[in-house]
């Protein structure tokens, strides 16, 4: 359950979402966010998002998860206009959105890293940017990039982001450590 965001409690099995009805689960992204501009995902690509998100989903439980950064008011969404003129449910509860994604039936994002962890949680992610994890064949992409033609494995994606790619400092050294040795200082906060 380890995530970007690691700072609230997973749903519990009384929770009710995504128990009557399948679950679909937008992506909020805080505005300006440079993957957005460098995943050529604009104003309009956003309204198209949300537009085939409800579309594609009739009878569903479809809302926007906002960002942890704009729940705690640091920043703007890039999504909360667009869905309010749209009629689409806000999220804001304070759970992780790892529990929230393996509850969901599919994930919508722009160019989220919430995609990546949609699909390591086994949810279908649809994208309308061109995040790293997009054009390799595991996500339904609404973009294309035609330098992109291997087709790796959802494992090999997930090597080459977080340990291949990756530095990481141990928080209590400051030294250089490993991704496991993250994920063992997250595991016990």
């Amino acid at each position: 359950n380890i995530g970007k965001y690691n700072n609230a409690s997973d749903l519990t099995d009384a929770d009710e979402i995504g128990r009557d009805r399948p679950l679909v689960v937008i992506a909020d992204q805080t505005l300006g966010d440079y993957s957005l501009s460098g995943g050529n995902a604009g104003e309009a690509v956003l309204g198209d998002l949300l537009d085939a998100a409800l579309d594609e989903n009739t009878g569903a439980d479809v809302r926007v998860r906002i960002h942890p950064d704009v729940k705690a008011g640091e920043k703007q969404s890039c999504l909360k206009e667009l869905a309010i003129a749209r009629h689409i449910p806000l999220d804001y509860s304070q759970v992780s959105m790892a529990s929230v994604l393996k509850r969901a039936a599919r994930v919508y994002v722009a160019t989220s890293n919430a995609g990546l962890e949609a699909l390591i949680h086994g949810a279908p992610v649809t994208c309308f940017g061109m995040p790293f994890y997009a054009g390799w064949g595991l996500t339904d992409d609404r973009q294309s990039c035609a330098r992109r033609v291997a087709r790796p494995s959802l494992p090999q994606v997930i090597a080459a982001a977080y340990l291949k790619y990756c530095r990481y400092v141990d928080p209590l050294t400051g030294r250089r450590t490993d991704a496991l040795t993250i994920a063992r200082h997250v595991a016990l906060a």
